[in-house]
This record gives structure tokens, sequence and C-alpha cells, in this order.
């Protein structure tokens, strides 16, 4: 197998986007492979700094270093822009960071709705602030999905969570990042408040994942935040969010249920 195929399978497992037995096999070659491995920390470095610097904190003084140093390795060996199908876009992204960190990272240092997890979870406080009323108020999943697809131009499904406990209780057309979303809420015998939303997007647009979970085919990111949690998952061509401030393993049971359903 050439590197375009591994480079695949590396940008699958930093993303989150590995399957188990994908995982087993990549692990099998990183453990020969030096150059994979290297290829792997990197991308691993890279998306962890990134993040920090979206985050407001400030960058490790070794990272300019350490990413020039990997700039001219890529010069003195020219091949590995093209081996195997390989993508220069890897270098690119080191050459972007490095020009971030030097200008003081201000352009990754983004306003609060800047990617979608921070924007799902900002969603949720609106909503429980009372800022996010319901366009629908209904404990109907047909009455709101045919509502939903009124006015939206993807699927968006509405599951019956009574079995969790969890009864359905209206829901709106909402926005993230400039896309529809699907916006509904659901309150579980507690009293406590799952919001979740459906819109087009990829997992690849989220940040590095505090946990990810498989099961039966779906792939589960989760983060953490603050007092919220956020479980991501892909259907299709649509991401569906929970975000709630219930336990983060009691949400990640619902996200699994929902997903099954």
């Amino acid at each position: 197998m050439g590197h375009a195929y591994w480079s695949e399978r590396i940008d699958d497992l930093v993303s989150g986007e590995l399957s188990e037995d994908r995982r087993a096999e990549l692990e099998i070659h990183l453990s020969s492979c030096e150059a994979c491995q290297a290829e792997l920390d990197a991308l691993r470095a890279l998306r962890d700094a990134t993040r920090r610097l979206a985050e407001g904190a400030e960058p490790p003084l070794a990272l300019e270093t350490t990413v020039r140093s990997t700039l001219d390795a890529a010069g003195e060996e020219p091949q590995a822009w093209s081996r195997g199908g390989g993508r220069p876009w890897r270098w690119l992204a080191a050459a972007a960071v490095v020009t971030l960190v030097v200008a003081g990272g201000w352009w990754l240092r983004a306003p609060p709705d800047a990617d979608l997890l921070t924007a799902a979870v900002e969603s949720y406080r609106l909503h429980r602030d009372g800022q996010l009323p319901h366009a629908i108020e209904t404990p109907d999943e047909v009455v709101l999905a045919r509502f939903f697809e009124r006015q939206l131009d993807f699927p968006a499904r509405v599951i019956d969570l009574r079995m969790m406990e969890f009864a359905l209780i209206g829901g709106r057309v909402h926005e993230l990042r400039g896309r529809k979303s699907a916006l509904y809420a659901y309150r579980g015998a507690d009293g406590r408040i799952v919001l979740c939303q459906m819109l087009t997007g990829t997992l690849r647009e989220l940040p590095p994942p505090d946990q990810v979970h498989e099961e039966r085919g779906f792939t589960f990111q989760l983060y953490e935040r603050g007092d919220l949690t956020a479980v991501f998952r892909l259907e299709g061509k649509v991401l569906c969010v929970l975000v709630s401030d219930m336990p983060a393993p009691e949400l990640l049971a619902l996200a699994r249920e929902k997903a099954m359903a």
C-alpha cells in the first residue's frame, strides 16, 4: 500500500473518523514506519496548537522552531510533496501555523461563534436564558419533523426519546455559522434540558474531541466545556449535536439511543 493510503488513514485518525478495524491496521503500520508516525505526531501537534491559539492560549515558544525545522526538512526532501500521492497541503498548513504564530495568532483568536462547537454550546446557553424561543411548541415528533421539512433542504429526523424519559417540547429553525439548523429541545424527568441541532457539515470541521466513542458504525465525538457537554455525530451529510448540562456519560448514552433509533 502506498503512502497516500496511509496518509488518508492518518487524517481519519486525527479527525476521529477512523473505524476500529482501520485503527488496528494503522497502528500495526505505525509500529514499523517512522515516516508515518512522524506525520501523525506533526498533525496532532498542529491541531493542538491551532486549538490552543483559538482558545486564546499563548503559543508555546518551541512551536515556531519545530515547524520551521519540519519545513526545512521538507525543502531538503522534495519527494515529501508528492511521494505516492502525498498532499502538499500538510506542509502549507504547517507554514500557515508558523505565520500565525509569528503574527501573534490574531486570526485564530476568533469571535465566540468561530466554530461549530462553540456556536452549538452558545446556542444552549441562549436557549436556557430564553433568547431562542421555540417557533413551535409540540410534544409530537411527527409534527415537528414536518415543520422542519417545509423549511430546510436536508432531512432533520426528530426521534422519540420517551423510552429514555425525555419528552420533546418544541423547536425552531436556527443558524450556526451561516448555515440553517433544526434546533429542538427535550426535557428529562429531572427537568434537565437537552438541546439538539442538525445541520449539513462534517466531523472534520470540529476541533479535536476530548473523547471519541465508536459503536455499531457510529462515531461520537464528545466535548466538555465548563458545565456543558456536547456530543457530535454524523448522519449521512448531516451533523447532529446534543448539548446539555447533564453528566457526560448520560448524554453520550442519549446520543447513542438517538443514533440507534
